[in-house]
């Protein structure tokens, strides 16, 4: 096989690599999540990629490593469109408070089918900067 028709299949076969409903590598999580007043919740925010979902629950952690605060919150979404934006709140767990500063989510993600059939799962982390309540 001649090395450029390899090369083009090559190409098209890593670019078909993604074959699950959610697109974990176009799903994202913000940037920066916003402290509530008493540090002891999480408004986070993101986009999930699911182009043959029909809702999709939503899981995520947050861990600051500065505070030792832990926290956690879901949310279940449908699905409008190929991209969906979400927002939960975690709430910090065994009295523990969060800082302004640097933090790490990780979400799980269950995506469902119009039947409510489980389509694809996914997980990833990324870190996140947490801001100040707003006065």
């Amino acid at each position: 096989m001649p090395v450029a028709v390899a090369a083009s299949l090559a190409l098209v076969f890593a670019g078909s690599a993604f074959a699950g409903a959610i697109d974990p590598a176009r799903s994202t999580i913000g940037n920066s999540a916003r402290l509530n007043a008493s540090a002891t919740a999480v408004n986070l925010d993101g986009v999930v990629y699911c182009a043959t979902c029909r809702r999709f629950t939503l899981g995520a952690t947050v861990s600051q490593r500065t505070s030792g605060a832990v926290g956690q919150g879901g949310v279940r979404c449908v699905c409008r469109g190929a991209r969906e934006h979400w927002l939960l709140t975690a709430r910090a767990r065994e009295a523990t408070r969060f800082k302004p500063g640097a933090a790490r989510v990780c979400v799980w993600i269950i995506a469902r089918g119009s039947g409510g059939e489980a389509l694809d799962a996914a997980q990833w982390c990324e870190s996140v900067t947490l801001r100040p309540a707003e006065a």
